[in-house]
């Protein structure tokens, strides 16, 4: 972690670091794996609480940024290892150069068709994601967030997952 203020909360995943992803199909049978995170710059995620979304920051492997994800998700819940939050599938992609476009319209839509969404919270992050755009397309330049030139410290250790993270723990209340 960077920084954890009232207002939000700073993430870096560093190249070389691993992580759990979940492997299978993301509406039925999956089990999270470890994969080692090979984004040759990282990934910066910065959470205003809020908002109903994350801003991940990519840059290309010569330094140069690239563009947002933004994430659209639940709140970000502190836990015994790290965060947590409730993805709501329809994400963003926004290059640096200002050209976007939706991400996941398909996981959305079967989501809803599953009932595991209502229409109603697929519209809701459907307006959220519009927000976002708006938010970030109304600043001019290429540093809209105050954080696409930012770098890592020079010989910063990577982070690793104790040992029993996977050991049976009380969920925040509004994962429950």
């Amino acid at each position: 972690m960077l920084e954890e203020r009232p207002d939000r909360v700073v993430l870096w995943q560093p190249p070389g670091v691993v992580v759990k992803r979940a492997d299978g199909d993301v509406f039925g049978r999956w089990a999270l794996r470890d994969q080692v995170a090979t984004r040759a710059n990282g990934i910066l995620r910065v959470r205003e609480h809020d908002e109903p979304y994350s801003l991940l920051h990519f840059w290309h492997p010569d330094g140069a940024f690239a563009g947002w994800y933004v994430n659209l998700e639940g709140p970000l819940l502190p836990s015994p290892v790290g965060w947590d939050f409730e993805d709501h599938l329809l994400d963003l992609w926004l290059e640096a150069g200002g050209e976007w476009r939706w991400l996941d319209e398909d996981e959305l839509e079967r989501a809803v068709e599953l009932g595991l969404r209502s229409p109603e919270e697929a519209a809701a992050a459907r307006v959220a994601g519009e927000r976002a755009l708006q938010r970030l397309l109304a600043v001019e330049g290429p540093s809209r967030t105050g954080f696409e030139d930012w770098r890592p410290g020079a010989g910063w250790a990577l982070p690793a997952l104790p040992d029993d993270w996977d050991a049976a723990r009380e969920p925040p209340s509004a994962l429950r």
